[in-house]
């Protein structure tokens, strides 16, 4: 198989290959004597000695001095609140009970029998029923006649029978075509343009062509041919002489 390329651009096997220029790898001197550290830069730039700045006498922070007296731990509080030595118990605000309250038992030796006004005025009615309740008590009874499955909007609004709607959009051409089932190969490009393919020649170089090279060309070219006489009958094929 050969391209239109390869046919006009023949290649140049008697070229030279050209030189290149990188440098060889063969340059490097290994130095036997050993480096001592000294370079360009630690010959020319020699340290500056910087002093530490001073301190003006306004911004300099003074010196905590220690105190020779001991500290007064004296404070408001413990100056005029006196710390009582005895701690007493609060006086109780509860008057103590007179002797008229106190109920003394007496002394026939028999228990104390509890009452009050409540439980000798008002006495246990015995006989008592508790009160009627006024909840009628309705008894379910299923209705005699059977329910009419029908709603208010039944009633009103009875439905009519229309047809159906017919599809108004428009299906196109090729949808209608092949009703029998049978695949056509046809395209848009095919239906219109009914010219005949041009024919096809490959350019001749005037370099000599490898034989490898010629034998793929003539098999393609020969291929093309048959593919040609196929399509186009009636039409002879150009060969192209190399």
């Amino acid at each position: 198989m050969i391209s239109t390329f390869m046919a006009d651009y023949k290649a140049n096997w008697n070229v030279k290959k050209r030189t290149l220029c990188k440098p060889e790898e063969t340059n490097y001197r290994d130095d036997s004597i050993k480096f001592d550290g000294t370079t360009t830069q630690n010959q020319e730039f020699k340290a500056w000695t910087v002093s530490k700045p001073e301190v003006p006498l306004w911004g300099r922070k003074p010196v905590y001095k220690q105190p020779m007296e001991g500290m007064a731990l004296n404070s408001t509080y413990s100056m005029d609140y006196d710390d009582p030595k005895v701690i007493v118990a609060a006086a109780s605000m509860k008057p103590p009970p007179r002797e008229e309250d106190i109920i003394k038992a007496s002394g026939d030796g028999k228990a104390f029998k509890p009452s009050s006004t409540y439980n000798n005025t008002f006495k246990e009615w015995r006989g008592a029923q508790p009160a009627k309740t006024f909840l009628v008590k309705s008894q379910y009874n299923p209705p005699r006649d059977k329910m009419e499955f029908e709603s208010t909007h039944r009633k009103c609004y009875t439905g009519q029978l229309a047809q159906k709607a017919e599809i108004i959009r428009h299906s196109s051409e090729h949808r209608q075509l092949n009703k029998d089932g049978i695949f056509y190969f046809q395209t848009t490009y095919n239906a219109t343009y009914k010219d005949h393919r041009p024919k096809s020649c490959p350019g001749t170089g005037r370099g000599k062509m490898p034989v490898a090279v010629k034998t793929a060309w003539q098999e393609d070219l020969s291929s093309k041919k048959e593919l040609n006489e196929s399509h186009d009958s009636g039409i002879d094929m150009i060969e192209c002489e190399n």
